[in-house]
């Protein structure tokens, strides 16, 4: 005896794929919290897969993301300057060393051999010192970068922190083994 109803559908691939995703996105839809919930649980469990999945991604789609994120810069000024002055209130000591780093390229007094790392170590420490003592601390040019007699370079083994007041009044008219004193 034959069964009545509708006959079988017989789907490509393509559209049993498409119907599964249809299907999954209306459970996510209807179960949103614990869909959440079991995607997160499984990110915290699987953290290495998690980091290949992304980095796959992102070698894949670079050229995508370049024109994306410049896009949204271009959409979003008002984020872009807010995430800006946050980040320069968060790291004032990198933005020391960039500025610092700046008027050294502009004098040429930096050389490709300098441990970028530490110099930003060494600004960081100026402004832990200043926020743990109340005292401002600057990072002083241990030989000047500009002077009439010499010029010194922007390197790790040339910076020194110091109170502002020392460095004030040192100024670039004073340093070690300094010729005539």
């Amino acid at each position: 005896m034959k069964k009545l109803g509708r006959p079988p559908i017989h789907r490509t691939p393509e559209a049993r794929k498409a119907a599964d995703k249809a299907k999954a996105k209306r459970y996510r839809d209807k179960n949103y919290q614990a869909s959440l919930d079991r995607n997160n649980a499984w990110r915290h469990a699987n953290p290495d897969k998690v980091s290949a999945r992304r980095a796959k991604w992102n070698a894949e789609n670079h050229w995508r993301m370049k024109g994306y994120s410049d896009k949204w810069r271009l959409a979003n000024p008002d984020k872009v300057r807010i995430r800006g002055q946050n980040w320069r209130a968060n790291n004032p000591g990198k933005v020391a060393e960039r500025g610092m780093r700046r008027y050294a390229q502009k004098v040429n007094a930096t050389v490709s051999w300098a441990n970028d790392w530490i110099m930003e170590e060494i600004y960081d420490l100026a402004v832990r010192r200043t926020s743990a003592t109340g005292v401002e601390w600057q990072v002083d040019h241990i030989v000047p970068l500009c002077s009439p007699l010499v010029c010194g370079l922007h390197v790790e083994h040339n910076l020194q922190v110091i109170t502002a007041l020392e460095n004030r009044s040192k100024g670039n008219r004073y340093w070690p083994d300094m010729p005539g004193v």
